[in-house]
């Protein structure tokens, strides 16, 4: 039989796998140079109009975490990290039907998915720390990396559907729009039902936290009016 350790270290893998995964997923949008030269040569774009909806992405990504760290410390990980997936598979579904001129691809790419990417980027993280106090540091450097392996990952593949035909450009764009929404959503959404806290109170077997760590569990479990919310002891997402 299993020791009480052991079957601790078990049961919050799927809370390290999860969100290391969902950060890979979202990294996707680091991969916007793929589409540069596809759209330059289908619509007759200028590096500057190709450029525009990953500079506005960033921008929507910086808003995103900043709304989603605030949403995220009262309604959970959980709930923020699947809406953003939800938002991430519409500005991606949408860039593919309306997404034929930079404004639209700067409202559809560039502000929904950038949203959608930020509501996500914070909840794997937060889920991370409170998971591994004992690991902080290796959880988050794991995380940091999903995001950096993604662009490897998905740029040979987004080359892959796009093909190397420019007359089919204007086809094939739209398509692997649709294919990268799909993916997103599922993968992103699925991620998140796995970014829950732990229940008020829990540590991992054997690890006594330093007083800074202490108090930055405490923290943590505390809301933004600095008690812990009601339920709190019980709700775990």
């Amino acid at each position: 039989m299993a020791s009480p350790a052991t079957q601790l270290s078990i049961s919050r893998t799927k809370y390290a796998v999860a969100p290391i995964l969902m950060q890979v997923l979202l990294g996707m949008l680091y991969s916007w140079s793929v589409f540069r030269v596809p759209l330059a040569k289908a619509y007759g774009w200028t590096n500057v109009q190709t450029n525009a909806p990953f500079s506005y992405s960033i921008l929507a990504l910086v808003a995103g975490t900043l709304l989603g760290g605030l949403w995220q410390d009262r309604s959970g990980p959980r709930l923020v990290a699947s809406v953003g997936g939800v938002i991430l598979g519409i500005g991606w579904v949408l860039s593919a039907l309306i997404g034929h001129t930079p404004g639209m691809l700067i409202l559809t790419y560039g502000c929904l998915v950038g949203l959608g990417t930020g509501f996500g980027y914070v909840a794997p993280i937060a889920t991370l720390v409170k998971w591994f106090p004992d690991k902080r540091g290796m959880m988050v450097g794991l995380a940091v990396m999903g995001i950096g392996v993604s662009p490897l990952l998905f740029a040979p593949f987004v080359e892959y559907l796009i093909g190397k035909d420019p007359a089919r450009y204007t086809s094939t764009i739209p398509q692997a729009f649709i294919v990268i929404a799909i993916i997103m959503i599922v993968g992103v959404v699925v991620a998140a039902q796995f970014c829950k806290a732990p229940p008020a109170g829990w540590r991992p077997a054997g690890w006594q936290p330093s007083g800074a760590a202490a108090a930055a569990s405490t923290r943590e479990q505390r809301g933004p009016s600095g008690m812990l919310p009601p339920g709190n002891s019980t709700r775990c997402g």
